[in-house]
């Protein structure tokens, strides 16, 4: 499957599943089944590996879209969690 057709489809079934805010970024070069899935406003990212064979096959679309819902709920944090901070400098006025 092309990967703008991968993109849109993924995109498409996790609108579908209620995760607003998610992004499904284009396949990754060096193995073209996997994507990234970001969310900007929580800052948390994770990566999927769905077959093409899956995506023409419209019996896997459930599958699809759970395992696109198990992936959201395990994402990780894009970046480090900010703590709050004992510097000298934090506490000046």
């Amino acid at each position: 499957m092309e990967t703008l057709k991968k993109r849109d489809f993924l995109q498409e079934v996790v609108t579908k599943h209620g995760y607003y805010g998610w992004y499904v970024i284009e396949p990754l070069g060096w193995n073209p089944e996997n994507c990234l899935l970001f969310n900007p406003t929580e800052k948390k990212m994770g990566e999927i590996s769905i077959p093409d064979a899956w995506l023409e096959d419209p019996d896997r679309r459930s599958a699809i879209g759970e395992l696109l819902a198990s992936t959201i709920h395990n994402c990780t944090y894009a970046l480090p969690q900010g703590q709050p901070s004992s510097s000298p400098l934090s506490s000046r006025p």
